[in-house]
This record gives structure tokens, sequence and C-alpha cells, in this order.
């Protein structure tokens, strides 16, 4: 289900990267109350490093990822809270050889093209 109701932040995001989203504001995820949204496009920068979303990492799921294992979370305020919850995290990602680049939600908004160069950089790492 989260495949066709992103978050408004993971939804931000695709588009800072240069990607293409519509959302469908009157049909809602029932628990989450995320718009239905369907993805048009990732973008020029996420395609062309393979950047998928909603990619499996043994029992975890990351928010977009690569098959060279690079992936990217976006993360909630109340996730961002719990460093413990966090590490635990990165640490089963680390167990799988995976790295994870971490935004905070409040800095799609903020930030934007902070973000985009953060992206790029870890991605280019």
């Amino acid at each position: 289900m989260r495949y066709m109701f992103p978050s408004p932040a993971e939804v931000k995001f695709i588009r800072i990267m240069g990607g293409r989203a519509i959302s469908v504001p009157f049909f809602k995820h029932p628990k989450t109350g995320f718009s239905y949204t369907y993805i048009i496009s990732m973008g020029k920068i996420l395609n062309s490093e393979l950047i998928k979303r909603e990619v499996r990492v043994g029992k975890y799921w990351v928010d977009f990822g690569n098959d060279i294992k690079r992936g990217i979370e976006i993360d909630g305020q109340k996730y961002h809270n719990d460093i413990v919850a966090q590490q635990e995290r990165d640490d089963y990602f680390a167990g799988f050889d995976w790295r994870v680049l971490h935004i905070r939600a409040a800095d799609l908004w903020r930030q934007p093209d902070n973000v985009q160069r953060d992206v790029i950089a870890f991605l280019a790492s």
C-alpha cells in the first residue's frame, strides 16, 4: 500500500529530484491519510542512478534505493527524534552492506537545493 500512497515528503523529494507525480487528493489511505499518488517519473538524477521506491532490504524497506546498495530514507519528525530506532535500522542495513542517507522531511520544504546537492553527492560517493 505504501507504494500507491507515498508520504507527502516522499512526493516532495521526487519532485525536488526532477521527478513528476500526480496526486489524487480525494482518494486517501484509510490509516495514514496520504493521497493516492501516481509517480510519472523519478526524474533524471534518480533514474540515472537506477533508484527505485520501496526497496526491500532483509526484513525492512528503504524509501528509495538501488542495486549498488545505496538507500535514501525520508525521516518525518517522529522518526527523526527516535535516535535508537534510527541507529538500529542503520546497523541492520549496514549488515547487508547498504549505505543510507537520511533526509529530514522538514528540509525538503526548507532547503530543497541543499537536499538535492546532498543526494547527488551521496550517490556519487
